[in-house]
């Protein structure tokens, strides 16, 4: 299991010692020093499975840092180009495999990137890479969200709730393009089951469409997007929860 470097300075100098040892370090004599070799052990073995281990070459970062972590562009050994996730070394296993596994479901109906692999002991799920962000092409078209782009999202909502997979973040930053201008929803690192027990908290089968629209014609609002931008999107909105926030 990979080391959490934030809880080493937490270990006694007796289990510190004790971890020293089977990494073939010669434990120092003060606990401040043990821990720095220790970290700079891990450090060395990752760039070593980096260099020998993994089967990707890294590329640039995608998009800003995430709530959780960062996205990277990798390309196999075939030189197929993916994009992979990697998460903070603190992120349990059943979260990272609960993302994967809602990205998958949302995958299968074309409303998400397709999950290539999940590595849960170095913290990653690999995916189809997509092109751009939806931010950068309404910011070409002057502000503009198209009637075809809203359209297109609105069929992603409906598919995701048919597939049971509550989004729960679908702000403008979580759609992307891919090369040939299909859209899709990524970041699933909130998602959850659409399941009796959440229909009756939010109050809808459907909670995709009834707040993913919500959420983004609040947003488009914000930054002063014509009405042509969300007036399809408004549309399926319930009404009273167009008359409870304003729209």
């Amino acid at each position: 299991m990979p080391m959490d470097f934030e809880r080493l300075t937490e270990m006694s100098y007796v289990d510190l010692k004790t971890v020293a040892e089977k990494m073939g370090i010669k434990p120092p004599r003060n606990k401040t020093d043990l821990v720095r070799e220790i970290r700079k052990g891990f450090k060395e073995y990752e760039e070593y499975k980096h260099r020998k281990i993994d089967p990707y070459t890294w590329g640039e970062q995608i998009g800003n840092k995430g709530k959780e972590g960062i996205t990277y562009a990798v390309t196999d050994r075939e030189g197929h180009k993916l994009a992979v996730k990697t998460f903070k070394k603190t992120k349990s296993s059943e979260a990272l495999r609960r993302e994967a596994r809602l990205q998958k479901l949302a995958a299968d109906v074309g409303a998400a990137p397709n999950v290539v692999a999940t590595d849960v002991i170095n913290k990653r799920i690999y995916m189809q890479r997509l092109d751009r962000h939806l931010v950068d092409v309404i910011q070409e078209q002057g502000g503009h969200l198209s009637e075809t782009h809203q359209r297109r999202i609105v069929t992603i909502l409906r598919k995701i709730d048919d597939a049971g997979v509550f989004h729960a973040d679908s702000n403008i930053t979580n759609w992307m393009l891919s090369t040939r201008g299909k859209i899709y929803l990524i970041d699933y690192g909130m998602a959850k089951d659409i399941n009796p027990a959440l229909i009756k908290k939010v109050g809808t089968s459907t909670p995709n469409l009834d707040y993913g629209t919500a959420t983004l014609v609040i947003q488009l609002r914000k930054v002063g997007a014509p009405d042509s931008s969300y007036s399809l999107l408004r549309r399926h909105i319930p009404e009273d929860q167009q008359r409870k926030l304003g729209l």
